[in-house]
C-alpha cells in the first residue's frame, strides 16, 4: 500500500502541469478556429510559419542538451525549422528531396560524438565485474556500457543499448521518428541521477532496477509518458525522468 501510494503521489504531482501545457495548446486552436470563422482573421496566413516548430524544438534540446550529440540533434531541428520557414515565404527554393540526405550525415556525426564522449570516459568498474554484468542480461544486450552517462540519439531508426555503471549520473536520450531502448537494470547509483528526454514522433523505453524510484517531470504534447516501474519500499536511489515528448511516447519499466 506504502509503495502505491508514493507511485500515486508522483503521478499527481506531474499532472497539474500537464494539462496546463495540453490545455493551453487547445485553447490556442479552439481560438483561432474561433476568430476564423467569425472573419476577423485569416488562419491561413499563419500557415505559412508551421516550421517555426521545429526551430522551438530545435532551441529546447540545445538549451537542455549536455553533451555533443545533443547540440547536434538540436542544430539539425533548428536548422530545418530555418530553411522550411524561409522556402515558405518565398525567399530561398528548397527541395526536400534533394537535402533529405543531411539528416542521414546528422545522425552519424552525433554517431560519432557519441563514440568519442564514451572513449573519454574514465570506467570505475573493473572488466570482470563488467563482463559478469552483460552475461547476466539476455535481452538485446546491444551496445553495453559501464560509461556514467548516456547520450543516445535515433533519427528515423532504432537503437538499443545497456548500461552497467556503479555510479550512473544520467544523460541524454533524444529520438525524432524512431525508438530508443536503455537498459539501466545492471546500473547503480548514489543518490540520484537525471535523465533529459527528448522525443519527437518517437519513442523511448527505459528499464530500471527494482531498488530504484522513477520520479516524472516530463510533459507530454499529445503524447504519452507512462511509469510502469514497481516503487521500492525503502526509496534512497531517485531516477528523475525531464523533458518534452511530442506525439511520441516515453515509458519506464522493471
Amino acid at each position: 500500500m506504502k509503495a502505491y501510494r508514493n507511485k500515486h503521489q508522483l503521478r499527481e504531482c506531474r499532472t497539474p502541469r500537464q494539462r496546463l501545457v495540453l490545455g493551453l495548446f487547445i485553447v490556442i486552436i479552439g481560438a483561432l478556429s474561433l476568430v476564423d470563422n467569425l472573419g476577423y482573421f485569416n488562419s491561413q496566413q499563419i500557415l505559412s510559419f508551421w516550421p517555426a516548430v521545429f526551430i522551438i524544438l530545435g532551441v529546447m534540446k540545445i538549451t537542455q542538451a549536455r553533451q555533443s550529440a545533443g547540440y547536434v540533434f538540436g542544430t539539425l531541428l533548428l536548422g530545418l525549422g530555418i530553411l522550411l520557414t524561409l522556402q515558405n515565404l518565398g525567399v530561398i527554393v528548397f527541395h526536400w528531396r534533394q537535402w533529405w540526405p543531411v539528416l542521414i550525415i546528422g545522425a552519424g556525426v552525433a554517431y560519432m560524438l557519441k563514440g568519442v564522449n564514451m572513449k573519454n570516459q574514465s570506467p570505475d568498474m573493473d572488466h570482470a565485474r563488467f563482463a559478469a554484468a552483460s552475461q547476466s542480461n539476455n535481452d538485446d544486450n546491444v551496445g553495453t556500457s559501464s560509461a556514467d552517462t548516456i547520450s543516445i540519439v535515433a533519427i528515423l531508426s532504432g537503437s538499443k543499448s545497456s548500461n552497467a555503471s556503479p555510479h550512473f549520473q544520467g544523460g541524454e536520450v533524444s529520438s525524432f521518428m524512431g525508438g530508443a531502448e536503455i537498459d539501466l537494470r545492471n546500473s547503480s547509483m548514489q543518490n540520484e541521477a537525471v535523465i533529459q528526454v527528448f522525443a519527437v514522433f518517437g519513442s523511448i523505453e527505459i528499464r530500471v532496477p527494482g531498488d530504484w524510484t522513477v520520479v516524472l517531470n516530463g510533459v507530454p504534447i499529445l503524447g504519452g509518458i507512462e511509469d510502469h516501474s514497481v516503487p521500492p519500499l525503502n526509496p534512497t536511489k531517485r531516477l528523475v525522468v525531464s523533458g518534452v515528448v511530442i506525439m511520441g511516447s516515453i515509458e519506464i519499466k522493471n
